[in-house]
């Protein structure tokens, strides 16, 4: 009897982690909102450059366009964008950031994005960030 018990508690459990798994799409990972990559690049950069009002809503627009851009190849190669494009593309909002932002905000600006460049590269994230990567994702 205590057999039969410890089987289908066994059974249970293995059926309910395998129910776990496939709620979680196999455990693969969905992409974040626009609005949440917006809140991270918010918390990890905007928040330590003392931004105006005008200037965090210019910086929001600057990095939609870009996140918008990034997500418009990805989706119609379904590959991840060549190093030299997304090189291309981080040099293009950087110059369009560069625009809003004073000199000394600009060079703490990428001061962060080189410290996001370099966890990337720590954690194994691939092409880094700053020079045309997703900025601060994690």
């Amino acid at each position: 009897m205590k057999c039969k018990i410890l089987t289908l508690a066994l059974v249970f459990t293995v059926l309910m982690a395998g129910a776990a798994v496939a709620q979680n799409g196999g455990g693969q990972r969905t992409p974040p909102t626009m609005e949440q990559r917006l809140k991270r690049t918010n918390d990890n950069i905007f928040s330590k450059l003392d931004l105006k009002n005008d200037q965090q809503s210019q910086m929001d627009k600057i990095y939609t366009e870009y996140f918008t851009k990034m997500d418009s190849i990805r989706n119609a190669g379904g590959e991840r964008p060549s190093r030299e494009v997304m090189q291309k593309m981080g040099a293009d909002r950087d110059d369009k950031v560069k625009a809003v932002l004073s000199a000394d905000q600009f060079k703490k600006y990428s001061d962060l994005m080189e410290e996001q460049r370099q966890q990337m590269r720590q954690r194994g994230g691939g092409q880094g960030q700053g020079g045309g990567g997703n900025a601060p994702q994690q």
